[in-house]
């Protein structure tokens, strides 16, 4: 990728040359040639400028964004996505699988393209649920104990009461091995039961259950000229329970610029956002307190 853009930019300045030795072999006017040079400045870089512009005067004049709380168990959340017209099937499988773990939240609901609203909910008064916190709870003490087993080790090897390789560091290691592969199991049971607990529904937003909580995006309503440069989007959280307003913010994202155009896709908007809030917007007010109880662990490396 970045030998491609070299190549474009060196075709660029080898042709800027050309005409500016034309230009100024036929005329001696200082002007001319000023804005010849001008003219080769601007052509890769106005929109970089006026981008700026609009966005020093946007992000200056908009709503401060705010989180005035944070929650840890929603247990409901309806999300509106209107900047991409609806959830399709894989945008389903990654809020399921980020936001569903049936602890913190167990109804998840979702626009679609077609006006319509999917609903994924756990029966959380089933035997199967039952069995599923059991399986989680278990599973969290498998891992705790794999974790104090693991400080212990490295305790007692940086403090040097015991040596690598020697008969208690094995010992050690083998508690470690074993407390992990039971985490596993234990890991994946609950998953199982989990994947079984999960109903579909397709319902309307008006005939869907009421949910605790609504988290909207929408796309702001800017001037074609603006739309040339970037785009705004608007985010709200709304708690339907204590009927007020939790979170609420604005961004907007720059195009990609003729300097450092999409080369990988078709795509008119970059993810460099201008001001507002640019992480993930539920995450900070949903997921910051609770970690998935039910997805895969990633863990670092460590050395055992």
């Amino acid at each position: 990728m970045g030998m491609i853009v070299g190549f474009f930019y060196l075709v660029y300045i080898i042709f800027c040359k050309l005409i500016y030795a034309a230009v100024k072999k036929s005329t001696n006017k200082k002007w001319i040639k000023n804005l010849t040079i001008c003219i080769f400045i601007l052509i890769p870089t106005y929109d970089i400028i006026i981008t700026n512009i609009l966005g020093f005067y946007y992000c200056n004049t908009m709503p401060k964004p705010y989180i005035k709380e944070t929650v840890e168990y929603p247990e409901s959340i309806y999300f509106e996505n209107n900047v991409i017209g609806g959830y399709d099937e894989k945008a389903q499988k990654y809020m399921i699988e980020k936001y569903l773990d049936g602890i913190h939240l167990k109804s998840i609901a979702l626009n679609l393209s077609s006006g319509e609203v999917v609903l994924y909910s756990i029966d959380d008064k089933s035997e199967k649920y039952q069995e599923f916190l059991k399986l989680d709870k278990e599973h969290k003490l498998a891992e705790q104990d794999e974790e104090n087993i693991r400080k212990s080790m490295h305790e007692k090897l940086d403090g040097g009461i015991i040596k690598r390789q020697s008969e208690e560091h094995n010992r050690y290691v083998n508690d470690i091995i074993l407390k992990e592969k039971r985490a596993k199991e234990l890991n994946k049971q609950r998953d199982e039961i989990w994947q079984n607990l999960i109903a579909r529904n397709i319902t309307t937003k008006e005939n869907m259950p009421k949910m605790n909580y609504v988290s909207e995006f929408n796309e702001m309503d800017l001037n074609r000229f603006v739309l040339n440069f970037f785009h705004g989007q608007e985010d709200k959280i709304f708690d339907n329970i204590k009927k007020k307003a939790i979170a609420y913010n604005r961004k907007y994202f720059s195009i990609f610029y003729n300097i450092a155009p999409d080369f990988g896709g078709n795509r008119k908007y970059s993810n460099m956002c201008l001001c507002g809030f640019k992480y993930d917007f539920n995450d900070k007010v949903f997921v910051k307190k609770w970690k998935h109880t039910r997805s895969i662990r990633w863990k670092q490396m460590k050395t055992l």
